[in-house]
C-alpha cells in the first residue's frame, strides 16, 4: 500500500499502510490470539487520519447542505424567517455560509471515535456497538446543525455580536461537547 500510494501519489493509501502494516506484524510475530486482542487499538488509529480530507468534494458538500436544512427548520421553528439556498441561510440581515471547515467533520470523527470506545468498553454484541456509532453520527450531524441554528439567532437577535457566540462558543467544538453529552 505503501509503494501504491507513494507512485499513484494517493495520500490514503500512504497512511492506510501503516495500519495494514502494524496488522501484518501482528499477526506475523505475535499470532492470531494476539491479533484479536490488538485489533481494536491498531485499528483506532484510523481516527488519527483526516478522513473527511480523502473523501471527494462532492460529499463535503453534502454534510454542509444538511447542516444548512437542518438550522434553517430549527430557525424556521423558532420563528425566524429565513431562506435557504444550498449552503446559504439568508436571514433578515445577514446571509449565513456553511463552509466546508463548519460542516463539523473534524468533531463528528472524534465523536465516532468516542462513540467506538464507549461501545466496546461498555456493550456486548456488534449490533448494538453498531448501532451505538451510527447515531454518533446522527447526533453529531444534528448539533452541527443546532449550533448553525444558534448563530442564526445570535445573528438576528444581536448585530454587534461576535458571530460565533460570547466566547466564541458556537465554534465547532460545540458539536463534540454537545454529542459527548447525549452519548
Amino acid at each position: 500500500f505503501l509503494v501504491a500510494g507513494k507512485f499513484t501519489f494517493t495520500l490514503i493509501l500512504s497512511d492506510v499502510s501503516l495500519i495494514i502494516t502494524l496488522f501484518g506484524l501482528t499477526w506475523l510475530l505475535l499470532g492470531t490470539g494476539h491479533l484479536k486482542i490488538l485489533s481494536l487499538p491498531i485499528g483506532y488509529l484510523i481516527f488519527t487520519y483526516p478522513l473527511f480530507d480523502y473523501l471527494p468534494s462532492n460529499v463535503l458538500m453534502h454534510l454542509q447542505q444538511i447542516t444548512a436544512w437542518l438550522a434553517a427548520g430549527l430557525l424556521k421553528l423558532v420563528g425566524i424567517t429565513v431562506y435557504r439556498d444550498s449552503i446559504y441561510l439568508e436571514l433578515p440581515n445577514i446571509t449565513l455560509q456553511v463552509a466546508q471547515a463548519c460542516a463539523g467533520t473534524s468533531h463528528i470523527v472524534s465523536l465516532i471515535a468516542v462513540s467506538v470506545l464507549l461501545a466496546h468498553v461498555t456493550l456486548e454484541g456488534w449490533v448494538k456497538k453498531i448501532v451505538i456509532v451510527t447515531v454518533a453520527l446522527f447526533i453529531g450531524l444534528a448539533a452541527n446543525g443546532v449550533r448553525v441554528a444558534f448563530i442564526g439567532i445570535l445573528s438576528t437577535f444581536s448585530r454587534d455580536a461576535s458571530l460565533h457566540g460570547p466566547w466564541d462558543i458556537f465554534y465547532v467544538s460545540f458539536v463534540f461537547l454537545i454529542g459527548l453529552a447525549v452519548i
